[in-house]
């Protein structure tokens, strides 16, 4: 992991450098694919995130993404993106994360309660239509819904507001 990399990653993760601009969501029911990008802390998280990609599974294309944030493996069947392939310039030497940030997901999803810096570079570089988060206030700019719902409540609870809220967009 580069120490300046990660400075020019935060550098540049302003929502504004979006090239893809956010559009209206088309009704769940005619969306087709899907898209789930996660920090990876426990197993916990792991399940809840399962939990969730399987409901969307049933009639959608749905692709997942693990950032790990340690230099150590995680136990994920996802595809896994690390600072281990952050050069220098900030920039990210993954094909497994370019390839799908090139994606147009109909519904692009983040599964952390706080986003990192990576978070936000897959919010600012995703070719998804419609993002939707946690809501938090520091936030907003980054995604076109956000569910709002307390920390404490914990991952198994937001995966199910989500998917409630998602089933709702016509």
């Amino acid at each position: 992991m580069s120490i300046i990399g990660k400075k020019f990653l935060n550098l540049f993760n302003k929502p504004a450098k979006r090239k893809v601009k956010g559009k209206a969501a088309k009704p769940f029911d005619e969306a087709a694919h899907i898209g789930i990008f996660y920090t990876w802390e426990d197993k916990a998280k792991e399940e809840a995130v399962e939990k969730m990609a399987n409901f969307f599974r049933q009639t959608k294309q749905t692709e997942l993404l693990c950032f790990n944030p340690s230099k150590e493996p995680v136990e994920t069947e996802h595809e896994t993106v690390s600072y281990n392939e952050l050069s220098s310039l900030g920039k990210f030497n993954s094909d497994a994360l370019n390839a799908f940030l090139k994606k147009p997901f109909d519904y692009f999803f983040v599964f952390d309660f706080d986003l990192n810096e990576v978070s936000r570079y897959t919010l600012i570089h995703t070719a998804a239509n419609f993002r939707v988060g946690i809501h938090s206030e520091a936030e907003m700019e980054y995604f076109e819904l956000m569910i709002g719902i307390h920390k404490s409540a914990g991952f198994h609870n937001f995966a199910e507001q989500t998917v409630k809220y998602i089933k709702e967009i016509r």
